[in-house]
This record gives C-alpha cells, sequence and structure tokens, in this order.
C-alpha cells in the first residue's frame, strides 16, 4: 500500500455518493407521455369535423430508457462494487497497522482526511511529527 493509494480513500467515497445519486435519478426519471390533437369526425351522419386531444406513453422512447437504464444501472453497480472493495481493502490496510498511535494517524488522516496539523492537535504531537510518521511506516 502506497500513499498514493491511501489518499485515494475520500475521492473513492465521494465517487460511491455520486454513483448513487446516478442510480436514483435514473430510477426517478418519469417515463415520457406525448400529447396531440388529432382531427375526425363524428361517426353518425351529419359527419361534422372535429378535433380530439389525445395522450399516452410514447412506447419507444420507453422501450429505450428502460434499455438505457438497465445497462447504466448494471455498470454503475459494478462501479460502486468496485469502488467500495478498494475502500475495504484501505481500512483493512489501516487496520492491520500494529502500533496503536500510527493507526490513529492513517486513520484521522486518510480515513477523516484531516490535515497532518489537525491530525497533531487532536492527538497532541508536533505536525512534523505526524509526517515523519507517516513516511517512516510507508517507507518514504
Amino acid at each position: 500500500m502506497d500513499r498514493q493509494r491511501l489518499e485515494q480513500y475520500g475521492s473513492l467515497k465521494k465517487e460511491v455518493y455520486i454513483l448513487e445519486q446516478r442510480l436514483k435519478r435514473l430510477h426517478s426519471t418519469p417515463s415520457r407521455i406525448e400529447h396531440a390533437f388529432v382531427k375526425g369526425s363524428n361517426p353518425d351522419f351529419p359527419y361534422e369535423p372535429k378535433s380530439f386531444h389525445v395522450s399516452g406513453y410514447y412506447v419507444l422512447a420507453d422501450a429505450k430508457k428502460i434499455l438505457r437504464v438497465e445497462k447504466l444501472n448494471t455498470m454503475l453497480d459494478k462501479k460502486i462494487e468496485e469502488c467500495e472493495e478498494e475502500l475495504l481493502e484501505i481500512q483493512e490496510y489501516i487496520n492491520s497497522i500494529s502500533d496503536s498511535c500510527t493507526r490513529i494517524i492513517f486513520t484521522m488522516t486518510f480515513i477523516d482526511e484531516l490535515t497532518q496539523e489537525q491530525v497533531a492537535k487532536k492527538i497532541h504531537m508536533d505536525r512534523s511529527s505526524v509526517g515523519k510518521r507517516i513516511n517512516k511506516y510507508l517507507g518514504d
């Protein structure tokens, strides 16, 4: 595990959220209803011309929408699963750190996305000590 992969944690969380919102929007998009006026006449004598208002689902557009939603749903579900797997790997890596102070630093820095200065204040350390612990553990 390297620093770049650890720093992706926040972006992955945001990506999962964005993809989930996109899925919700896809499912909540209503079907398209068409409206039109047509001309006709009385079926009996006298044959007087009349206009009728008709409306209904545009079946072809609805079928295309259903296929598109299913395809995007599959794609987004797969991407969400990949992101969540990556998040889990990062969490497992951080949880496997044996030194509790280093584990806390990594959790606050990479999972909670705090700056090294914020982490240092919370755990009563110098900011440079936080950076040194991270660099030492990652072998930088």
